[in-house]
């Protein structure tokens, strides 16, 4: 590889590293800036170099090959200097982003290590709330039994108390009807008294008549008979 190949090659590789390696592995601003100043020497002595070929200034052709011999030698020397800077700030960062990257897992394993165990506490909270769900609607329930319960016996003895005025009412009213049939039977026995009385008294009545009537036909008969 001839040494303008080299120079050109390392031009190249000054403007690809100042333009993007520095923004990302070049750390501090005295690196950054020696790389850019290098960066910058590099494509301007370059560039006035070529001027120098195309326009045939008065430099000759030796002096212009051991200028660039000498400034390739000074800039390809820093070039690997700089290179290696980069080749560890690389490995450090490489480390970096392996620690970053461990650290990310372990913070996701945290993370997640936080969400299950509060999902478990959400988890153990819902099945708690079930729980005093549960509990809740079955002290409601022998609440509502208690209740109901209490309703039931409420109205039994309601029942009870209605069934037994009911009872006393028709039992006063058998007596009612007992007492009424009686005063009824006790007029009546009064009243066939009296009829009877009556009766007697009729027909003693009628008897004694009949008595006065015989005696009377009698005392006739003996008076005509004494007449006789």
């Amino acid at each position: 590889m001839s040494q303008e190949t080299k120079f050109t090659k390392l031009v190249k590789i000054s403007e690809k590293e100042r333009k993007e390696i520095t923004k990302t592995y070049i750390k501090g601003d005295t690196y950054k800036t020696n790389f850019d100043s290098l960066g910058k020497a590099v494509c301007i002595i370059y560039n006035e170099l070529k001027e120098v070929e195309t326009n045939g200034d008065d430099m000759n052709k030796k002096e212009l090959e051991q200028f660039k011999a000498e400034i390739l030698n000074v800039v390809w020397s820093s070039q690997d200097r700089f290179l290696e800077i980069i080749q560890k700030q690389r490995q450090v960062d490489k480390e970096e982003i392996e620690r970053q990257r461990q650290k990310d897992k372990e913070e996701a394993e945290k993370q997640r290590q936080k969400d299950k165990l509060e999902f478990e506490a959400r988890l153990n909270s819902f099945e708690n709330k079930i729980l005093e769900i549960r509990q809740k609607d079955k002290e409601e329930a022998e609440r509502q039994r208690q209740k109901d319960k209490e309703e039931a016996e409420k109205q039994r003895q309601k029942d009870k108390l209605e069934f037994e005025a009911r009872l006393n009412s028709f039992e006063n009213k058998i007596l009612e009807i007992r007492q009424a049939d009686k005063e009824e039977i006790e007029r009546q026995r009064q009243k066939d008294k009296e009829e009877a009385e009556k009766q007697r008294q009729k027909d003693k009545l009628e008897f004694e008549a009949r008595l006065n009537s015989f005696e009377n036909k009698i005392l006739k008969m003996r008076q005509k008979d004494k007449e006789e």
